[in-house]
């Protein structure tokens, strides 16, 4: 959860105190590392239809390709190397609707 203040009186402390008083759960800093934790890669794949604004040109889609034995490890290294790729689809489709 991440609570944002636009008023002075709304402090670190002060927001600290009220969402350990109605919220369930464990504290973690807001980070990379552990927002890497929770995201859903297929799930983002889907909602922003990643797969067709991340392609590259020329390149076979997942349906097509041959199998073999590192499938799985050729699988995570395309999936490495397109986080970038869709971290700006996703801010680009944000930032087109106004979110």
């Amino acid at each position: 959860m991440i609570k944002v203040g636009t008023e002075p009186s709304v402090t670190a402390s002060s927001v600290e105190k009220h969402l350990s008083e109605v919220v369930r759960g464990d504290r973690m800093d807001f980070s990379e590392e552990n927002l890497k934790k929770f995201r859903d890669l297929d799930r983002l794949r889907k909602v922003y239809k990643l797969d067709e604004a991340t392609k590259k040109p020329g390149s076979q889609g997942k349906k097509n390709r041959q199998s073999s034995s590192n499938d799985l490890t050729r699988e995570v290294t395309d999936l490495l190397q397109d986080i970038p790729e869709m971290e700006a689809v996703v801010l680009g489709s944000m930032a087109l609707k106004g979110w």
